[in-house]
């Protein structure tokens, strides 16, 4: 994580859920949070809009979220809007979900696949390897379209790949060696 502002932020809400004990819950909110902000370009967009005043702002984060995360959480939400901050609530978001999950020994990867996974199978996927590395393991689907098909899973310096676009590769690679 390097040292920006999106950082800070983050280190200063974990501190606070640190202090509060509130990791867990506060973890499940952010990523809520990051959820709505990622998949509503509309809800996204009004936040990003210079013309619409801090207060209208915080009203509509107020009615999206009140009844979703904790009073502080949402406190923090509006101090982004007032230090105008909030363009780089996915940034924050991830940084605080790193942070949370390095306090609870969490490792956390990648797995690449051709469309978007569905969370049933991201789950199994992540208790598959939880027990294979013996460690819990938190993933992130993205899409990678030069899979072909399969998925790639990286985790730190390991990569796993069972990709389609890897078996061509690997078999190129053999029958070019082959033929040397």
């Amino acid at each position: 994580m390097r040292d920006t502002s999106a950082a800070r932020y983050a280190q200063g809400l974990f501190y606070l859920a640190l202090e509060k004990a509130k990791i867990d819950s506060w973890q499940k909110q952010m990523r809520l949070v990051k959820k709505v902000f990622k998949n509503d370009i509309s809800f996204r967009s009004f936040f990003m809009n210079y013309q619409i005043s801090k207060e209208a702002k915080k009203e509509v984060l107020n009615k999206a979220f009140k009844d979703n995360i904790d009073r502080d959480v949402l406190n923090f939400l509006c101090l982004l809007v007032d230090k105008h901050r909030l363009k780089e609530i996915m940034m924050i978001a991830k940084n605080f979900n790193t942070l949370c999950n390095e306090e609870k020994g969490v490792k956390e990867g990648i797995v690449y696949s051709t469309y978007a996974l569905e969370d049933s199978r991201i789950m199994e996927l992540e208790e598959a390897l939880s027990n294979k590395l013996h460690e819990k393991v938190e993933l992130e689907n993205r899409i990678d379209g030069n899979l072909i098909k399969g998925i790639k899973v990286v985790i730190d310096d390991v990569v796993m790949d069972d990709s389609m676009r890897y078996k061509i590769d690997a078999l190129k690679e053999t029958l070019l060696k082959d033929v040397r």
